[in-house]
């Protein structure tokens, strides 16, 4: 799947290993809002970043970008897919990633016109995966994915009640892709 999608995007990449950052299936059920795949070279350098986007309605839309090998990433992508009734498809995200490796860190800033429009953030940091630390998750979290689920709705309730404009999904294809860009800073 990741080698097709590089391979439409037209992006050179060995892909000699490919992680994969998500929720894991908990009790048969598993809903993902971003999966995150990392294509690195022979060499290990991060040669691309695929980042699936998937929202409650069943659709899926990978966002392909190419990547510069440093220790943190700056892509951008055109905004293509209906995840909010509250957000619209226009704007753009920028995605500000540094790889996995003793922490995880993730930016997505989404814009309209270059003015910020919505950011989402995620600081994670490793931990051993034992069978007891599934165990633990598997007890303090039983229904993690589920949980996901339900609070995003609960947050869609939130917003609805406070009065925030509320918009109908387009018709749009159940599942599609597109080719991001790798940016740098200009300092």
């Amino acid at each position: 799947w990741v080698e097709a999608r590089l391979a439409k995007a037209a992006i050179p990449a060995t892909a000699a290993r490919i992680r994969l950052l998500s929720f894991p299936r908990v009790l048969g059920f598993v809903f993902n809002p971003l999966s995150i795949f990392f294509v690195h070279g022979a060499d290990e350098r991060l040669e691309a970043v695929i980042y699936e986007v998937n929202n409650t309605f069943g659709q899926t839309h990978a966002y392909v970008a190419p990547a510069a090998g440093g220790d943190c990433e700056r892509q951008e992508a055109d905004k293509k897919l209906f995840v909010s009734p509250f957000y619209g498809v226009e704007g753009a995200y920028r995605f500000l990633v540094t790889p996995p490796a003793r922490t995880f860190n993730l930016v997505i800033a989404k814009s309209i016109d270059d003015r910020p429009d919505f950011t989402a953030t995620l600081n994670a940091e490793r931990r051993e995966l034992t069978d007891a630390a599934l165990l633990e998750l598997f007890f303090t979290m039983p229904l993690m994915t589920l949980g996901v689920v339900a609070a995003i709705h609960w947050q869609a309730l939130r917003l609805w009640l406070k009065g925030a404009p509320f918009g109908a999904r387009p018709r749009g294809p159940q599942a599609g892709m597109s080719v991001g860009r790798a940016s740098f800073p200009t300092s």
